[in-house]
């Protein structure tokens, strides 16, 4: 078994690119059997708990509104390349990410974290959609198939506040700072929103290693 720590931010576009493209080099890989994890990481904790105007926010991000518009040019592109129709013109809000962090810590207990991982990136990057909105949220939890009601309570609960802590200390004892973030079996690591080839050497290494320690286990 491959373990893969993904450290990522509901706020990033990359990150949305980054999961497309590990998707794809798995899909490639049926040698490889592994597992996601996903890790917290927030690129703006700075952000007000009732988000900001986007545009300000991509300003703030990217730097002046022509060097903005041609970064998030670029993302959209990247993102066609792996079926993602990003309509950036569609966000009317920029959203504090940590309240759905704790949401995929939640829906990963129950095995349903990379199920609501895509369903609140295309919700926020493809629709549009206010996630600064408790409702609006709860929506896509339930639209994945997860209990509304105990969403709810693990909202009020401040469930997965300890694991998103956590994880923000991972990255800084390895020195993460840019997402998204691969770590493979807790050794090998490559940040960046790559293509899906950049992936084989670290998922051969991580195979290899996790073989070599079930046979030193035998």
């Amino acid at each position: 078994m491959v373990q893969i720590d993904l450290f990522y931010d509901l706020l990033c576009p990359w990150c949305f690119i980054g999961k497309r493209r590990l998707e794809q080099a798995l899909r490639r890989r049926s040698d490889v059997d592994a597992r996601i994890s996903w890790r917290a990481f927030q690129i703006d904790r700075d952000m007000p708990a009732d988000g900001m105007d986007p545009r300000d926010w991509f300003r703030r991000r990217f730097g002046a509104e022509d060097a903005a518009e041609r970064k998030l040019a670029n993302i959209h592109a990247a993102g066609e390349s792996v079926g993602i129709p990003f309509a950036f013109q569609r966000i009317r809000r920029a959203h504090h990410s940590l309240p759905l962090h704790r949401l995929v810590y939640w829906a990963g207990s129950l095995g349903c974290a990379d199920r609501l991982v895509e369903a609140l990136f295309a919700a926020y990057f493809v629709e549009g959609r206010a996630l600064v909105r408790p409702g609006a949220v709860l929506d896509i939890v339930e639209g994945c198939g997860l209990d509304r009601g105990s969403a709810e309570h693990a909202v009020r609960s401040r469930l997965g506040e300890a694991e998103y802590v956590r994880d923000r200390k991972a990255a800084v004892a390895a020195g993460i700072s840019v997402v998204p973030c691969f770590v493979f079996n807790g050794r090998y690591r490559i940040s960046g929103a790559l293509p899906p080839r950049f992936f084989d050497p670290l998922l051969d290494l991580a195979r290899n290693h996790a073989g070599q320690e079930r046979g030193a286990a035998d």
